[in-house]
C-alpha cells in the first residue's frame, strides 16, 4: 500500500511519515513553503520522496490500493480577509483537490479535520463560527464526492495534541516558554475545557484508521479521535506544576480566548477506539516537560 500524506509538513504528518515510511512507500506533500525545516530535513536524509502540491499527484502511479491522508489544516484567529483564504485553501480547495486525486485512482481517503468544527454559536462574531462554517461546506463536498463517485472517505474530528518536539505556538509549548524564563502567562478562564490526545496515540489511531479505510462498508465515515479524559485549563496547568515541581506564573482572565465559553465537547456517534491503552496525561507531560 502506497500512503500519500498531504500536510506532511505539519507536526501530526512529520511524525505519521516518521512511524509508516520505514515499511510503506509514502509520498510526502508539502505545499507551504513556510514549512519548519525539521521536516524537510529528515525527508532529505532519508529519501522520502517529497512533492511541492496536489496537483503533483495526478502524475503519480497511485491505485485502489493506495491511502490519502489528507492533515492540511489553519487555525484563524479573526475575520481577515488573509485567515478567509487560508481557510478556504485549507479545507475547501486543499480538500477538493485531494478528493479529485482519490477520484481518479479510486483510492480511499482520510480527512483529518477538528473537533471545533462541531462548535457553532458560541460568543458573537467568533472565528470559531467562520471556522464551523467552512467545515459545514466542505462536508458538503465530502458527501458529493462520496455518493456521487463512490469514493470511500473517513472524516475525523480530533482533538488537540500534543508531544515532543512540537515547534507550533501552541498553550503547551507557552508554558514551556514561560517556565524557562520565568515570565508570566497571560491566559483565559481556568474554566475553559482542553483534551490533550498524546501524539503516538494520534500516529496509532490514524494507521488504524488507515488500515481499515479501504474496506469500510459506508462511503462516508464520521469518527471522533479524543483522549480518555478532558480537562480545566486549571487542572492542566496544575498537571504541569506537579511533573515538572515549578510553578506556572499565570494571569487568569486576560487574554480572550473563545474556547472559555466552551463546557463540554460535542460527541459524534462512532468514537474510534484505540487498539492500545492511551498515555495518561502524566506520563505524556512527563516526555514533554523532561527538557525543562
Amino acid at each position: 500500500m502506497s500512503v500519500v500524506i498531504v500536510g506532511a509538513g505539519s507536526y501530526t504528518g512529520f511524525n505519521l511519515v516518521k512511524k509508516i515510511s520505514k515499511d510503506r512507500e509514502t509520498l510526502a506533500v508539502i505545499s507551504n513553503k513556510n514549512t519548519n525545516t525539521i521536516p524537510r530535513e529528515f525527508y532529505n536524509e532519508n529519501n522520502i520522496k517529497t512533492l511541492s502540491s496536489i496537483e503533483s499527484l495526478l502524475s503519480e502511479k497511485l491505485s485502489q490500493k493506495s491511502i490519502i491522508i489528507y492533515l492540511g489544516g489553519y487555525s484563524s484567529s479573526d475575520h481577515t480577509f488573509t485567515d478567509i483564504e487560508k481557510l478556504t485553501r485549507a479545507y475547501i480547495t486543499g480538500v477538493s483537490q485531494s478528493l479529485e486525486v482519490a477520484r481518479k485512482f479510486g483510492c480511499p481517503i482520510v480527512i483529518v479535520g477538528s473537533y471545533w468544527e462541531l462548535l457553532s454559536k458560541i460568543g458573537n462574531n467568533s472565528n470559531i463560527n467562520l471556522y464551523s462554517a467552512i467545515q459545514a461546506s466542505q462536508n458538503k463536498i465530502l458527501e458529493f464526492f462520496a455518493y456521487e463517485y463512490g469514493i470511500s472517505i473517513t472524516k475525523i474530528f480530533q482533538a488537540d495534541t500534543y508531544g515532543p518536539n512540537d515547534w507550533r505556538p501552541k498553550l503547551l509549548s507557552a508554558v514551556i516558554n514561560s517556565i524557562k524564563n520565568n515570565k508570566v502567562l497571560n491566559v483565559g478562564s481556568p474554566n475553559q475545557i482542553i483534551a490533550p490526545i498524546y501524539i503516538s496515540d494520534v500516529i496509532g489511531d490514524l494507521i488504524d484508521i488507515m488500515d481499515s479505510a479501504s474496506f469500510g462498508e459506508n462511503l462516508l465515515n464520521q469518527v471522533q479521535l479524543m483522549p480518555d479524559k478532558v480537562y480545566t485549563l486549571k487542572k492542566f496547568i496544575d498537571k504541569i506544576e506537579i511533573v515538572t515541581q515549578k510553578t506556572v506564573l499565570v494571569n487568569w482572565n486576560t487574554k480572550a480566548n473563545i474556547r472559555a465559553d466552551i463546557e463540554n465537547f460535542p460527541i459524534i456517534k462512532n468514537i474510534h477506539k484505540n487498539k492500545n491503552k492511551r498515555v495518561i496525561l502524566e506520563e505524556g507531560l512527563n516526555e514533554v516537560l523532561r527538557i525543562i
